[in-house]
């Protein structure tokens, strides 16, 4: 077997894996439309109602040409170089979607978006990995009366099925719910209680395991800017030591725009 020694400084091309997690309202959704080429794996029914045309175009505004976005970016002081690369990161105004409701639709999915039949897209996002952990527990709940064997069962197939998932030659996005953990700091009259977040999945095992498998991980939340307006934004880094935000990309700031085709595009660029 012949050994081939890669260097950091080669360029190769890279599938970046995303969490989203967040609270309900937050823009977890929307971020769909921002990924290069998606296609929705959808495992909540009813989970993909905001995402029509109508719904992104009174988020994202009309569809725009790259000549149009160049155009707009060098309007606006962006190096010719620079805006030349971000006018190719477009908008989906149309996202395919597949229905995965149970276990072997999902095995399926992941067949088939390894195959070539699936090449034309970049990024699969999965709406939401929250819920396809709570089907592949219902699937084993099945096969035994034993609440804890389930679990066990269930940490082991949710663990290979996400590895395979991930395995999938391109961009993935898996959106999640949140889940308020609370923890008591101190004793007697000076303790205090404090809530944090953290992505939710079903199983104890899980819970730990997941976040470590993503090399990205992020909170989507909001905030009220200096002329009072709502703006979104996505959490890269943990504000508080029980934070499960993480960046393996040093460029990227504490608070990034959610728009992952910049965000791959910033990683690919200056990482």
């Amino acid at each position: 077997m012949a050994i081939e020694i890669k260097s950091s400084k080669t360029s190769a091309k890279t599938w970046r894996k995303f969490i989203i997690y967040g609270r309900p309202g937050k823009g977890k959704t929307m971020i769909t439309p921002t990924c290069p080429k998606p296609i929705l794996l959808l495992t909540e029914p009813g989970g993909a109602d905001s995402l029509t045309e109508r719904n992104i175009k009174s988020v994202f505004g009309e569809p725009q040409t790259p000549a149009q976005i160049k155009a707009r970016l060098l309007k606006e002081g962006c190096p010719e170089k620079e805006a030349d690369a971000l006018s190719k990161v477009l908008i989906t105004y149309d996202i395919p979607r597949l229905e995965i409701f149970d276990l072997a639709a999902l095995k399926e999915a992941i067949a088939w978006l390894k195959s070539p039949a699936a090449a034309e897209y970049q990024t699969v996002v999965m709406d939401s990995l929250s819920a396809a952990s709570k089907m592949l527990l219902a699937h084993h709940e099945t096969k035994t009366k034993h609440g804890m064997k389930a679990y066990g069962a269930q940490a082991k197939d949710i663990e290979a099925t996400l590895r395979d998932f991930l395995s999938i030659p391109k961009h993935v996005v898996c959106l999640m719910q949140a889940a308020e953990l609370t923890d008591t700091v101190g004793t007697g009259e000076d303790a205090i209680q404090i809530k944090y977040l953290v992505p939710s999945v079903e199983g104890r095992t899980m819970k730990m395991a997941i976040p470590h498998m993503f090399g990205e991980v992020y909170q989507a939340d909001t905030k009220t800017n200096d002329a009072g307006q709502l703006e979104y934004f996505l959490q890269t880094r943990p504000t508080d030591p029980r934070g499960y935000e993480k960046t393996r990309m040093s460029i990227l700031q504490d608070q990034e725009v959610p728009h992952i085709g910049q965000i791959i595009h910033t990683m690919n660029t200056h990482g």
